[in-house]
Parts: C-alpha cells; sequence; structure tokens
C-alpha cells in the first residue's frame, strides 16, 4: 500500500511498461540464457524504428553515445534505463532473426564460460553468417 498517493494511476517499474508495450522486447543475456545472478541487469533488443525510440525515450531511457562491446554494424542503437533497475535495450534491423540465433545457441548449448569479447565475435560472426541466407 502507498500512503499519501499523489496519483490515481499505478506505478509501474521499467520491466512492466516493456512488458505492457506493443513493441516487441526480446529478453537476451544471462538471464535468457540461465547463467544469471540475483545482480545481474536486464538485456533485451527491439526492432530499430522510430516507435521503439519515442517509446524507450518515453519511460526515461537514454541513447548509449559509445558502445564499444557491440558491433554498430550490426547493433543499430544501445538504449540504458534511467532507473534503479539496470536494464539495456539493443537495436537490431532485424530482430526475428537474433532472437533465431539465441534460441538455437541456447539449445545446443553455446559456452558461456568463454571470454565476453569471443562470445561477441561469435555471436556477431553468426549472425551475419544468418543474414546473408545461410541456415543451419
Amino acid at each position: 500500500m502507498i500512503v499519501n498517493q499523489f496519483t490515481s494511476k499505478p506505478i509501474l517499474t521499467t520491466l512492466d511498461q516493456l512488458a505492457m508495450s506493443e513493441i516487441k522486447f526480446y529478453l537476451t543475456g544471462s538471464r535468457f540464457f540461465g547463467n544469471y545472478k540475483a545482480a545481474s541487469d536486464y538485456d533485451f533488443f527491439a526492432l530499430n524504428s522510430p516507435a521503439t525510440i519515442k517509446f524507450l525515450e518515453s519511460c526515461d531511457f537514454e541513447t548509449v553515445k559509445e558502445y564499444a562491446n557491440y558491433s554498430q554494424t550490426i547493433v543499430k542503437g544501445l538504449y540504458v534505463s534511467n532507473s534503479h533497475e539496470l536494464i539495456h535495450v539493443q537495436l537490431y534491423d532485424d530482430p526475428e532473426l537474433r532472437n533465431t540465433l539465441q534460441i538455437k545457441l541456447k539449445e545446443i548449448g553455446f559456452p558461456w564460460k568463454l571470454a565476453k569479447a569471443w562470445q561477441k565475435l561469435f555471436f556477431e560472426q553468426a549472425l551475419t553468417w544468418l543474414a546473408n541466407g545461410n541456415h543451419w
């Protein structure tokens, strides 16, 4: 119960706002692959579109100008929440393809104990391979 609540609207967390949006936000990272810790952040990806950007900004996300850990030819934008919940949203031109890849990697038991740099390199190469019309 909230005492002295100043509005009749419910207070939504950033995760609630993403969940209730019509925009598809795909869970990824350690929480998707099952190797997260209690303090792990939330990583999502979505379609790179003006509607997605407008929505993220309305939820108090801000763009990350420099994101050296991601390929800027594949990841078209990166947003981070300004709330107490640490949430990152990566923007892709083809999030369905990205989701296909992460599901396959989860199925085959990709070795997530590799260094992050190797994980990202493999992921980007596999995504490029799929984008070029190759299949598993």
